[in-house]
């Protein structure tokens, strides 16, 4: 492991223990801090869409490349259960946000299942991964395998 990756686990789990989350204590996307801040930089980036008529672009830069969005995966691990929630909803660039906070990029072997027999989404690939590592990234430090942009 880096210095890097030590300090930032070490920031990570501060914040972790100042809003209570851990075994027994799991993120709430109903009553933590972490959602209400959620929901607030989200509500944001919507707004920054809809003031810049984001919408209708083929490429995904235009929604993902501004400070709205780059805040949104700043809250980092902490956020993954509210990041889920708006994939769940519907909002597949929350699934970018998901890819930069974990670093987790699916192998192909991984993913052609979801093309086949029908394509079923990058929606339920990331939200079964979700539902299978959740516990993981929610009571434990982060795989070494998470990017160092996205502690950025």
């Amino acid at each position: 492991m880096t210095a890097g990756f030590i300090l930032k686990w070490l920031v990570l789990g501060a914040l972790v223990a100042a809003l209570g989350i851990g075994p027994g204590n799991e993120v709430s996307t109903e009553s933590s801090d972490v959602a209400v801040v959620f929901e607030q930089k989200y509500n944001a980036w919507r707004t920054y869409l809809t003031e810049h008529n984001i919408s209708g672009y083929s490429m995904p830069e235009p929604y993902i490349d501004n400070e709205p969005f780059r805040e949104i995966v700043r809250l980092g691990v902490p956020a993954l259960p509210c990041i889920a929630q708006k994939i769940r909803e519907g909002d597949h660039f929350m699934t970018i946000a998901m890819a930069r906070i974990t670093g987790k990029r699916f192998a192909p072997e991984e993913s052609l299942p979801y093309y086949e027999p029908v394509w079923r989404g990058t929606e339920a690939m990331w939200l079964d991964w979700w539902e299978k590592n959740k516990e993981q990234w929610l009571t434990s430090p982060p795989p070494a395998t998470a990017t160092e942009e996205t502690a950025n």
